[in-house]
């Protein structure tokens, strides 16, 4: 702990910290990295469009092979023109985009279909030191946010008829 503080202290970082020179930064962090670009919103919306095109395309071609079991007409656009437009679409990105779009597609559909155990591990801590300090109840297995509350108010209600009868005089 002590030499964190002195490599701060070294550094130049706590000489700027809660002074009335807020604007000079020290040059140990304008030495940093600049912060990456994070687009998540437009990585999702992406790869849910893309979902969605893709599912509603498939579901086409599966009710028009379905065609001539069900009543009435459908058609579905080819499956050698989907192909195609796909392959169109692959090329004009890998070649003229450098793939961005792929990425992009890819990293969208991974923050939809998988899991990420240490964001989760991360964000079930946090609540649980914030509602531990709050004073909060501790319930296991993910509770629903009315079970603390019903906590709350049986440990009130016991306490309170024990005091004799709960109610204000």
């Amino acid at each position: 702990f002590l030499s964190a503080l002195s490599a701060c202290r070294a550094n130049g970082a706590c000489r700027a910290f809660a002074s009335a020179r807020l604007s000079s930064r020290p040059s140990a962090v304008s030495a940093l990295a600049p912060l990456p670009e994070d687009s998540r919103a437009a990585e999702v919306s992406f790869a849910v469009g893309f979902s969605g095109v893709l599912l509603a395309l498939g579901g086409l071609e599966f009710v028009d092979l379905l065609d001539p079991v069900l009543p009435g007409e459908t058609e579905a656009p080819p499956l050698w023109l989907l192909a195609g437009g796909l392959a169109g679409v692959w090329g004009f990105d890998r070649y003229s985009r450098r793939g961005e779009g792929a990425a992009s597609l890819a990293r969208g559909l991974s923050r939809l279909f998988s899991r990420d155990v240490t964001r989760e591990s991360t964000a079930e801590a946090a609540s649980f030191v914030s509602g531990y300090l709050l004073g909060l109840p501790s319930c296991a297995f993910t509770p629903t946010a009315v079970r603390p509350v019903e906590l709350l108010a049986a440990a009130s209600d016991a306490l309170g008829g024990a005091a004799g009868g709960g109610q204000p005089r």
